[in-house]
């Protein structure tokens, strides 16, 4: 009797799990380059793993490669430990932020300039947080590049947005829009345009003010741009929405215990259509660029904590900067 599409790519699952759970036995990744966090979602949350090989055509090897480049830049770029603190300033001008029906990530362009430290931090909470608490549900980025010069136009940056949403968040983004693009920076996406691959580059659409409205419903679209919302994002609102810790972090992976359920559960049908559904056309995508980012990272352990103005900060975030503040500085980067 065939196998349906779904009992097929649970199979699938199976072995690419087998292959990576091998390469932890035999040459020790999990050790010290990859997140306990990150392993245990990989091995007891079936829609991460999949949401990689719905995006790599359901080519195993590929997507091997992909997962294991992912959990090594997840530990080294510490997804699990950023801190908002250190995004506090960047959140307060609204650099970016999540706002609408459809999930769209507002990406305010004017407010970054080249060199500016944290962009991509925030970038990627922004990403993280919606993946991980929607489960690689689809998302929209919109790059507001309205009264932008050339300082703004970071190219490492996008350039890094871009390769984060192929390699480390894929079958996720839906849908790239760049809006009210200066004539002078024309010639900017033309070339960031090239580093996309062909799925991306088929996402990638320009609008107008006019046309705004086409791709974001008008209650969500801001009065200045000719809509009907009046959002403005502060940190008081990040504050009442601030994620629970992942439940795969309250998990011990074992790897003898996982071998066993993987083995005992093997004959098990794959049923989660609800899944399937959500997630989209399948988009394929090569692995020729390099997945690290250039610029050097500024880790939380070097913030002096004299520096951190708890008066400036909202009611609700107070408990969480005393905690910071009274944190021993080996300790700094690890607390949350």
């Amino acid at each position: 009797m065939a196998m349906t599409a779904g009992e097929e790519c649970y199979e699938l699952l199976q072995v690419l799990r087998k292959r990576l759970r091998k390469k932890m036995l035999t040459q020790s990744i999990a050790v010290a380059k990859v997140s306990k966090n990150d392993l245990n979602r990989i091995f007891t949350e079936d829609w991460w793993p999949l949401s990689f090989l719905l995006a790599y055509h359901y080519d195993v090897d590929v997507t091997y490669s992909v997962i294991v480049e992912c959990l090594k830049w997840r530990r080294s770029f510490c997804v699990d430990n950023i801190s908002l603190l250190e995004l506090k300033p960047l959140l307060d001008r609204g650099l970016a932020y999540i706002h609408g029906k459809d999930c769209n990530v507002w990406i305010n362009m004017r407010q970054h300039v080249i060199g500016q430290q944290n962009s991509d931090k925030l970038i990627i909470y922004w990403l993280e947080r919606h993946t991980m608490e929607l489960q690689a549900a689809p998302i929209t980025l919109l790059f507001d590049m309205s009264l932008c010069c050339l300082q703004n136009m970071d190219l490492d940056l996008i350039k890094f947005i871009i390769r984060s949403c192929k390699y480390y968040y894929p079958n996720c983004l839906t849908s790239l829009l760049i809006f009210e693009n200066p004539g002078l920076l024309k010639a900017s996406w033309i070339l960031l345009r090239t580093w996309m691959s062909p799925e991306m580059q088929r996402l990638l659409q320009y609008v107008k003010r006019s046309s705004l409205s086409a791709h974001v419903p008008l209650p969500y679209i801001p009065k200045r741009y000719g809509g009907q919302d009046n959002f403005m994002f502060t940190m008081d609102e990040l504050a009442r929405c601030i994620p629970l810790r992942s439940s795969s972090s309250e998990l011990i992976y074992n790897q003898q215990d996982t071998l066993q359920n993987d083995t005992a559960n093997s004959d098990m049908p794959f049923n989660d259509t609800t899944y399937f559904n959500n997630l989209g056309p399948r988009r394929s995508v090569t692995f020729e660029e390099n997945t690290s980012r250039g610029t050097s990272l500024t880790s939380a352990s070097q913030l002096i904590p004299s520096i951190i103005k708890r008066n400036g900060l909202p009611q609700a975030l107070r408990p969480l900067a005393e905690a910071r503040l009274h944190t021993p500085i080996k300790d700094y980067a690890k607390s949350t």
